[in-house]
């Protein structure tokens, strides 16, 4: 998968119980993160994370077993955080570095709003867990998950993905070659 290695370390303990409870456990512990960081800012708690949660993209969610519902409690988190504390924020924030793209815009937003504590915070995280997951699973997975990086921007897994996982993947691409857009479109 094109998730970097620490993740692994984050589904290691799951490793101990049947797929089946692993997979609730995930899902339901991720999902009350996010019910829990939604509540603090929603005044229509509970009914507004209740709509969000039987969407259809989180249906999506639960039958394909993404980590949204952690992406997104590790994002309110930090946000909710930044003011009152721009260290435990970076620390939310590193953690979302699971999600490679988030590597490329969390530090981009907190430069621009000069959160130079959480940033240094979240960079700090992404550190450790890297360093976490040298020590815990070496080098080598680094290296593999590099050339699977590399090679996932490739024609064969372009053809997969179109071929094989395009109903799990929504992205505005995705769905305009799902209707029949070409692909320069």
């Amino acid at each position: 998968f094109l998730y970097p290695p620490f993740w692994l370390l984050v589904l290691l303990p799951l490793g101990l119980l049947a797929v089946d409870a692993a997979y609730w456990v995930f899902m339901l512990v991720t999902a009350g993160a996010s019910a829990w960081e939604s509540r603090r800012d929603a005044g229509d708690w509970p009914w507004g994370w209740l709509a969000v949660a039987t969407s259809p993209a989180a249906v999506h969610v639960v039958v394909s077993g993404q980590a949204t519902f952690l992406a997104v409690a590790l994002a309110y988190g930090g946000l909710r955080l930044l003011d009152r504390s721009p260290v435990l924020a970076g620390v939310l924030f590193g953690l979302l570095g699971y999600k490679p793209q988030f590597c490329l815009l969390i530090p981009v937003a907190l430069i621009a709003a000069r959160q130079w504590r959480a940033l240094a915070s979240a960079a700090a995280t992404g550190i450790v867990l890297v360093a976490a997951s040298l020590a815990v699973f070496g080098v080598g997975a680094w290296f593999d998950y590099i050339e699977l990086m590399r090679a996932s921007g490739g024609p064969r897994m372009h053809h997969y993905v179109m071929e094989v996982l395009f109903s799990y993947v929504t992205t505005p691409y995705v769905s305009a070659l799902v209707v029949g857009l070409p692909r320069g479109v």
